[in-house]
């Protein structure tokens, strides 16, 4: 069966567990680097942990690669609001500015960040 993750939306507690799971496990977000490869066979029990912790929580069941689509989902569209709030508060009307970030969304931010850079700087 094929879920389509934009289409089974996951629950608040299932986004709480899934960041504060990769917060305690950032190794599950880091990329390989030069001399530094991902120990596959960590990363891929990490991964069936934190699947079946979150398929245990109120909300849809996934498999590990749909949990990793939704992860990249979330902060995907977390990135995308910073980047439009960011925009917001250059432009003539940033002191009506009212949106900001979620802690949710800032945790993710701050947990991929460096992800991000480094995906940025490739070798």
């Amino acid at each position: 069966m094929n879920f389509n993750t934009q289409t089974h939306i996951i629950s608040q507690a299932q986004k709480e567990c899934l960041v504060n799971f990769l917060e305690d496990h950032d190794y599950l977000v880091q990329l390989g680097r030069k001399g530094k490869p991902i120990d596959v066979e960590k990363n891929s029990k990490g991964w069936k942990e934190l699947a079946s912790l979150l398929n245990s929580k109120m909300g849809p069941r996934k498999t590990v690669h749909q949990w990793k689509e939704t992860f990249n989902e979330l902060k995907a569209k977390a990135r995308a609001r910073a980047s439009v709030i960011e925009k917001q508060s250059l432009g003539p009307e940033a002191n009506q500015t009212e949106k900001h970030l979620s802690p949710l969304e800032h945790r993710l931010l701050v947990l991929t960040s460096n992800q991000y850079l480094q995906s940025l700087v490739r070798y």
